[in-house]
């Protein structure tokens, strides 16, 4: 069975569970998979407006929603060293 699958299996039923496959296990540009589910903040916009929601919070913003997004990236605690090897470290997932 396919790696990333399993692992994604478990947490596929939580809100905004996606998942990032790099095909398949044997070829060559596969290196990684990204699984994300139950973000602790969403950003949904439609025309002009961006909703912000967190488990406290709801906004809605007419501001730039790249703009929207780095400013909620910048207020986690989260906050890696980059790594040369890896793709990206924390961030933003979305459809």
């Amino acid at each position: 069975p396919d790696a990333a699958e399993h692992y994604f299996a478990p947490v596929n039923h939580l809100p905004w569970a996606m998942l990032l496959h790099s095909g398949d296990a044997i070829h060559p540009y596969n290196r990684f998979d990204i699984l994300v589910a139950d973000p602790v903040t969403t950003l949904t916009t439609r025309a002009q407006e961006t909703t912000v929601c967190t488990a406290r919070t709801t906004t809605v913003t007419l501001d730039d929603p790249l703009h929207v997004l780095q400013t909620q990236l910048e207020a986690l605690p989260f906050h890696p060293q980059p790594d040369p090897d890896l793709p990206f470290q924390g961030g933003a997932l979305g459809l």
